[in-house]
């Protein structure tokens, strides 16, 4: 029980290390040594994982009759004679530092220690202390006294801000106040009147406080109370029971079988246990590690599958700003996610709280801050970086390595000797950004060593393929390979990722997509997915359940028919915002099925910019026009649709800013249709950027006259060389106009209104 009695002194111990040295270095050594064992934990951790991945690579590949010999899932005797000795290192640092409690003079505490020390708000204030707050005050004054009829009895007046703006002094300043004070009864005396010879039930819950004198003070709240008047004190603290001076109620943990009843009840709220056998089984050895307790059997019952990482830090992050520790920049849109900041005396705070833990590593001043540190920064260099970070050799503990890109250093490149050497000595690493480095290759020894990495960045780097080193880590969580332009191919066993959950491929041209994809159960986030169907099929991409960003689906007229289409699951994509379908240039077969098809390749409604190319039909489906549906489209491309004799009717898409039609060899006239509703005002109410090119059979623009383009600030017609006629009149906000191979006659129609 170690770990147990170390915890019972932990608060007092931090409260304590800034005015005893001894105390300090006791948490630094007990904080190393908790790190130790995390760290051989994770070791054991991932040795099993690599046991019941390759054991499992085993049995497909024998039952395939395929060479196994590559695969080695067994331990030697060595290996566990080393976690021994590790472990039991571990334990005898451990029970050295718990010997010491006593010499330091620490004391058990209940983990609410914190909260139960904090400082105490009185209703006394100096006024002579509160400074130009004088609106503040009069404002909250008129809303105490204010006794509109409207409002809910009792009302709230909540005061909002950072903390240490004033908010406590400009409540006690009203609290304060005569008129307040001769106006509103004490809660004491009022509560103490309303019970009075009335026989009343009151909950008292989760006590913690131990002084008889405050409760005696409470307590005499409720003695003009009718007889038989009841109070029930809720505890985990004997002592308070105790004072309560009757008798108690003890409540021991659930049996087994209770339990497994409670835990069943919300984890398979909608579905049968015993059709997943091996859940029931997980589940219950689950229930017998909880030991009974069940506000933890049904919050972790409660965790549902959906309910991802990225939604639990979402629910934090949100957590925080409402305490005004973030602030949404003022120019930031929701559209884009908002940008927010930090307040700046909370980023002091933070960098106060771990200075020892987390450094820049051009500010370590000496070898121990190297040894103690666990997460590092630095800014990049030019000439490899190789003295910058040999000094690393000394941070075996380290987890977090993060270089910094300076946006005037073009490509700078990372020095071999570091790929080698260096990187494969942090054994501890969990999270490696090499992002914006000159990188062609990886040495595939790199991440032989790096068995506990979780988050790896390769982002904007030159890389063309990865080594197949990269697929025995095994604990890896997250994979960047955005904007690697000359990638080529992932390694063919990605499957070996089994905890793999966020892999970012956006933007990576050259990249094959790998068959394999389907098979990465863990996989919650994947952007810029490329699918060239053929090698894959439309229910690879329907297994795909939390593709998020970007999504290409290319040689769609491989497509059979509309069935096979609706197999891609499209409609349940919610998180898929850029979507791209391509068809190849083949020949149409003068049927409807292409349109069948682009009517069940519809993404979910929030998509924001979608291109269509190749696309075979001559018309489009109607859910390309429907404002109803997409109504938050952005940016939409149509090109080299060759046989489509009319445009969808877009005028009346709320939020489209830019449209780009290209290469529609069978279009003859921008027709009233393309406005949506001749009869509305303000077509294309929001466009801003308009583009026709290579549009060799266009002749005519019919113009409405209805204010259409009210926000349109850039046009461009290139290559109409049969355009003739009026253009779009009074176009109040373009800036940029743009005519190229296009008749000399029609430069000169278009009317600006200045």
């Amino acid at each position: 029980m170690t770990l147990v009695g170390l915890q019972a002194v932990l608060s007092d111990a931090e409260s304590k290390q800034a005015s005893n040295p001894h105390v300090s270095q006791w948490l630094i050594e007990l904080r190393d040594a908790v790190v130790g064992a995390e760290n051989l934990m994770e070791e054991v951790n991932y040795e099993a994982l690599r046991l019941k991945v390759e054991g499992q690579l085993r049995n497909l590949a024998e039952t395939s009759n395929q060479q196994v010999s590559y695969l080695n899932p067994s331990l030697s005797d060595d290996y566990f004679l080393n976690v021994k000795e590790k472990l039991e290192d571990t334990i005898e640092t451990l029970e050295d530092l718990q010997k010491q409690i006593g010499l330091l003079g620490l004391k058990e505490h209940f983990a609410l220690t914190k909260q139960e020390t904090r400082r105490h708000s009185t209703s006394l204030v100096d006024e002579s202390d509160v400074f130009g707050r004088q609106n503040e005050i009069e404002e909250l004054i008129d809303r105490l006294l204010s006794k509109d009829a409207s409002e809910k009895s009792p009302s709230a007046v909540p005061i909002i801000g950072i903390g240490g703006v004033g908010k406590t002094a400009l409540a006690k300043a009203a609290y304060y106040d005569d008129k307040v004070d001769d106006n509103l009864n004490q809660l004491q005396v009022k509560l103490k009147e309303s019970l009075k010879g009335k026989r009343f039930l009151t909950v008292l819950d989760d006590m913690w406080n131990e002084n008889y004198n405050e409760w005696n003070d409470l307590w005499n709240v409720f003695v003009q109370g009718g007889i038989g008047s009841k109070i029930i004190v809720t505890t985990c603290k004997e002592s308070v029971a105790l004072m309560m001076r009757t008798g108690q109620i003890s409540m021991d943990t659930l049996s087994i079988d209770d339990s497994w009843s409670l835990f069943k009840r919300h984890a398979f709220e909608n579905m049968d246990p015993m059709e997943h056998p091996e859940l029931e089984e997980v589940g219950k050895q689950i229930v017998a590690k909880f030991k009974g307790l069940p506000l933890a059997l049904k919050t972790l019952a409660e965790q549902r599958g959906d309910e991802r990482i990225k939604d639990l830090g979402n629910q934090y992050f949100n957590e925080l700003r409402s305490r005004s520790l973030f602030e949404r920049v003022p120019e930031s849109s929701e559209r884009d996610g908002g940008k927010f900041l930090m307040h700046d005396l909370v980023n002091d705070l933070a960098q106060i709280a771990s200075s020892k833990l987390c450094v820049r590593l051009e500010e370590c001043q000496g070898s121990h801050m190297l040894e103690q540190s666990r997460h590092m920064s630095y800014a990049m260099g030019k000439g490899g970086d190789l003295e910058k970070l040999n000094p690393l050799s000394k941070s075996e503990q380290l987890r977090t390595l993060l270089p910094i890109h300076i946006q005037d250093l073009y490509s700078p490149f990372l020095s071999k000797r570091v790929l080698h050497n260096i990187l494969p000595s942090l054994i501890s690493l969990r999270a490696l950004s090499l992002s914006h480095y000159w990188i062609k290759e990886l040495p595939d020894a790199l991440f032989i060593k790096l068995k506990l990495l979780r988050f790896l960045d390769l982002s904007w780097t030159e890389i063309i393929k990865l080594p197949d080193s990269i697929c025995a880590l095994y604990n890896l969580t997250t994979l960047l390979l955005s904007s690697c332009r000359y990638l080529e191919e992932l390694p063919l066993q990605m499957e070996k990722l089994v905890n793999l959950r966020h892999l970012d491929i956006s933007n990576t041209f050259h990249l094959k997509m790998p068959l394999h994809l389907s098979k990465l159960k863990s996989l919650q986030v994947l952007v810029g997915a490329k699918f060239l169907l053929g090698g894959l099929r439309m229910e690879d991409l329907g297994q795909l359940h939390n593709l998020y960003g970007s999504l290409s689906i290319l040689e769609l007229q491989n497509v059979v028919d509309n069935r096979e289409a609706l197999k891609g699951k499209m409609r349940k994509k919610e998180h898929v915002e850029k979507l791209s379908l391509k068809w190849s240039s083949s020949i149409a077969d003068n049927s409807q099925t292409e349109r069948d098809i682009l009517d069940e390749l519809r993404p979910y409604s929030n998509i924001k910019e979608l291109q269509i190319s190749g696309y075979r039909w001559t018309q489009f489906p109607n859910w390309l026009a429907d404002p109803s549906f997409l109504k938050l489209l952005v940016r939409l491309s149509l090109s080299n649709c060759k046989h489509c004799f009319s445009f969808p009717a877009l005028g009346q898409l709320p939020c489209l800013k830019m449209l780009s039609i290209r290469k529609m060899h069978q279009i003859t006239e921008v027709t009233e249709e393309f406005y949506g509703s001749p009869s509305s005002e303000n077509p294309f109410n929001s466009l801003e950027k308009l583009e026709f090119a290579k549009m060799p059979e266009l002749k005519q623009w019919h113009v409405l006259g209805n204010g259409e383009f009210p926000s349109l600030r850039n046009l461009s017609i290139e290559n109409c060389p049969k355009l003739m006629g009026k253009l779009p009149e009074n176009l109040c906000s373009l800036t940029e106009l743009r005519f190229s191979r296009c008749p000399k006659s029609c430069k000169g129609i278009v009317q600006i209104s200045y």
